[in-house]
């Protein structure tokens, strides 16, 4: 490929990454609940839901556990770090990449109730998980990840936001 061929694909990244971040910053509502992810999700299916939500971190294995469960519905997101959590976008990679993956990254599953005999699952393709306001004790940040059902072709679309959300250090049963 010649330099003009290159400077074109690396415009193209940077045009699609660029609207990616956009994209994570127009979601963010103005009023969370602190402690809490609101989370909504489109395509096969349609939801949404407001959970309380809390960060575990591990020093050892340098893994924050994103948690957010109200009785049937949750969302999980696995954000792999090199030191500590940082400010920033996470990209979100497909499980199926396995340990190899770039840092900071970040796995994400989602699943719910559909009715009283099914159970929905989705596991992350691409997308993003933003930190916007990190401390030692809470987290502020917004996400827009594609989803897939596990075997099967149904894709989502579930973007939303966490304020103000509980850290927990442990060393103790880390993953």
């Amino acid at each position: 490929m010649t330099g003009r061929g290159w400077l074109g694909v690396l415009t193209a990244v940077a045009v699609l990454a660029g609207g990616a971040f956009l994209a994570l910053r127009a979601i963010r509502p103005s009023r969370i609940a602190a402690g809490t992810l609101e989370v909504e999700w489109r395509g096969a299916f349609r939801g949404r839901a407001t959970l309380p939500a809390r960060i575990t971190w591990c020093p050892i294995t340098r893994l924050g556990t994103l948690e957010a469960i109200s009785h049937d519905t949750g969302l999980l997101v696995s954000l792999r770090e090199r030191d500590t959590l940082t400010l920033g976008v996470h990209p979100v990679l497909s499980p199926d990449l396995g340990g190899d993956l770039p840092l900071p990254a970040a796995v994400a599953s989602l699943r719910w109730v559909r009715d009283t005999a099914t159970i929905l699952g989705f596991r992350g393709q691409s997308g993003a998980v933003d930190l916007e306001a990190v401390s030692r004790s809470l987290i502020t940040g917004s996400f827009d990840i594609a989803m897939q059902r596990a075997f099967r072709s149904d894709t989502l679309r579930v973007r939303g936001n966490f304020r103000d959300l509980p850290v927990v250090a442990t060393a103790v049963g880390c993953p």
